[in-house]
């Protein structure tokens, strides 16, 4: 699932639990910088005088991919730079054990983590990507993906791109010899 599509599915999934308003923070680059520090939705969460500020970062890993402190950290520094009352790091991989979970409850700047297995239960009891009889909503699914965009060297044709080739060669008295060719495809 291209990750537009999957932060789409965050957006329905958050709703469903109860927050108000919520909002793709913006792309701008296919590799996944966006113009919000890392926040990839903005949501509010009512109650009280006012609605309270969310913002949600969230990873799309593969099951051997961890989210570690550092990712928590971040998230905590761009959530104070925002402004928000709360902040949510989602996952569809595992959380690391370095994660120092007593220090996400913090009556300053409450942070939650869902991590994978806990992003798929959810899905499954609030029933979004998945039908009344447990199954995939694979139509669902397949509009979100024909939604995507912004997550494809195709979706951002103006960044600019370096071929290097690069060769490992072996100098002797009288004669070289190239041992090993090698082109990448780079950001300028």
């Amino acid at each position: 699932m291209p990750f537009d599509a999957y932060v789409r599915l965050v957006a329905l999934l958050l709703e469903r639990l109860g927050y108000e308003n919520v909002s793709p923070a913006g792309r701008t680059d296919w590799k996944g910088r966006n113009h919000s520090g890392g926040v990839d939705l903005i949501a509010f969460l009512p109650g009280g005088l006012t609605p309270r500020r969310v913002v949600i970062q969230i990873k799309q890993f593969d099951r051997y991919s961890r989210v570690f402190q550092r990712h928590v950290d971040e998230l905590c520094g761009v959530a104070i730079r925002c402004r928000a009352s709360e902040a949510l790091l989602i996952t569809t991989g595992p959380a690391s054990t370095s994660i120092h979970f007593d220090g996400l409850i913090s009556p300053l700047l409450p942070m939650r983590l869902i991590d994978g297995e806990q992003l798929l239960t959810l899905l499954i009891d609030k029933q979004v990507g998945v039908t009344h009889e447990g199954e995939i909503d694979q139509s669902l699914l397949d509009r979100l993906t024909r939604m995507a965009k912004g997550n494809s060297r195709e979706d951002c044709p103006g960044r600019p791109e370096v071929v290097v080739n690069v060769e490992v060669i072996a100098h002797s008295k009288k004669r070289q010899k190239v041992l090993q060719r090698a082109s990448f495809l780079t950001p300028a």
